[in-house]
């Protein structure tokens, strides 16, 4: 048996900006997933570690049009918790309930993403 397949349209390479900025927000909650259950288990410098990087990997995808400031907000976020993460106590204080509304609101929140 043998199957054809016709293209209408030529393939791109260009990625399209939404798909960017989603992958960016999925990898950064996982990484803020990560961190807590670091932080959970009271290994706070590898969860700081962690943060970091979703910050470092979120200032590669600055330049996406992002009319609903998706990848900002998350920067914000982001730096939000780092603030709450100067000791385990603070972070059990502030961070950890910030850190789960974090986490929550957001997997909602891919609507933010449709026109």
């Amino acid at each position: 048996m043998t199957a054809t397949v016709t293209r209408s349209k030529t393939a791109t390479d260009k990625e399209i900006p939404k798909m960017i900025i989603e992958e960016s927000r999925l990898k950064s909650l996982n990484s803020v997933k990560e961190a807590r259950a670091l932080l959970d288990n009271k290994v706070l410098e590898r969860a700081k570690d962690k943060v970091d990087e979703a910050k470092n990997s979120l200032e590669g995808v600055k330049h996406v049009d992002d009319p609903k400031q998706v990848i900002t907000t998350l920067m914000y976020d982001l730096e939000q918790l780092s603030d709450f993460m100067n000791s385990q106590e603070e972070y059990e204080e502030k961070g950890r309930p910030y850190a789960i509304c974090l986490l929550r609101l957001p997997m909602n929140t891919s609507f933010m993403l449709k026109n």
